[in-house]
């Protein structure tokens, strides 16, 4: 992914959680411990087997309803109708593993955009082990290993220019990961960021 694609991507997100009641995130141990909770999400939809290319294609293969039998391109004729849109999305996209991987690099790049800090250039230089790790892992074994990297960053120095980076190659890395399991990671940040643009003032009362 380019940086201007995430640039793009951290300032939408930025906006639509101003949109939704959410302000500028200082409590940068609350962040961490925030992302660190997307990754936890991401194992239990693991453990369920909650993938949505693979309920997608159960919906196309057993129910006759078009609402249901959408691929994920062609759920794109439906954005218009939030309505529409949203049943969709809850039936065949939340809390499964693709939406909560790209739940992982909105909220690094969102954070980043409300306390108005840059995106940096991908370092493929940065985490290579990890980088080629992460292609033959399971899910648990990544989720830990971007654990690791998430809590290896110094918040007493959040906003220095090293720990930006490093928290951009850690969205980068998620990036790349859902590349090599053949996941749209495009499609679905932006998809999650429409859905997010249909939930209510503190998503339904959340503290944070």
């Amino acid at each position: 992914m380019e940086k201007e694609t995430l640039q793009a991507i951290s300032k939408k997100a930025n906006e639509i959680n101003k949109s939704n009641g959410w302000g500028v995130m200082k409590n940068y141990k609350r962040f961490m411990a925030l992302t660190i909770s997307e990754l936890s999400e991401m194992l239990e939809a693991d453990r369920k087997d909650r993938w949505s290319r693979n309920i997608i294609m159960d919906c196309i293969k057993d129910n006759t309803d078009p609402l249901y039998s959408m691929t994920l391109s062609e759920a794109h004729n439906y954005i218009s109708d939030s309505k529409v849109f949203k049943n969709w999305f809850e039936l065949t996209v939340k809390d499964t593993v693709e939406d909560e991987l790209a739940d992982v690099v909105i909220r690094i790049v969102s954070c980043l955009a409300s306390l108005e800090l840059p995106i940096e250039d991908e370092d493929r230089g940065l985490f290579p082990a990890t980088r080629e790790r992460m292609k033959e892992q399971t899910v648990a074994e990544n989720v830990y290993d971007l654990t690791k990297l998430l809590m290896d960053c110094d918040v007493r120095e959040f906003q220095n220019r090293s720990t930006i980076i490093r928290l951009c190659n850690i969205a980068y890395l998620c990036i790349d990961y859902a590349n090599s399991l053949g996941i749209d990671i495009v499609w679905h940040i932006n998809t999650k960021l429409k859905y997010n643009e249909t939930r209510s003032y503190h998503h339904g009362g959340k503290k944070y």
